[in-house]
């Protein structure tokens, strides 16, 4: 699996700090894949709403601090999905229908299944 774009940080994985964007773009096995954010964000910290995880913290440490003392009250939170890059029909086909919570979960293994079930339909 070869990394075309990271934008994410290491210590910052959890999808609430990348609002609406694209975090991952790999290649395998000459197929192209990206890894987006879907969903809104809206948080409660501090009797204050948020829409970005970043005004309130700045690492996933921080955040399963916040989480643990239950100073945060998450009303909506993202997700993260994948999606190959160049075909559309994978809507109809019932495929990449996953949720990710961190972008180390794509692995070779992963993109294996998904070109293994495309070559299927």
């Amino acid at each position: 699996m070869k990394v075309l774009t990271k934008n994410y940080d290491d210590n910052k994985t959890d999808s609430m700090f990348y609002p609406d964007m694209r975090v991952l773009e790999v290649e395998h096995k000459g197929r192209k894949f990206e890894l987006n954010t879907y969903g809104e964000v809206k948080i409660i910290y501090q009797d204050e709403i948020y829409y970005d995880l970043n005004e309130i913290c700045s690492s996933d440490e921080q955040l399963n601090k916040l989480c643990d003392n239950d100073e945060l009250d998450i009303q909506y939170n993202n997700w993260y999905e994948l999606r190959p890059i160049g075909r559309k029909d994978y809507y109809d086909l019932g495929m990449f229908d996953e949720v990710y919570g961190d972008p180390t979960e794509i692995t070779e293994e992963v993109l294996d299944e998904y070109i293994t079930l495309e070559k299927g339909k």
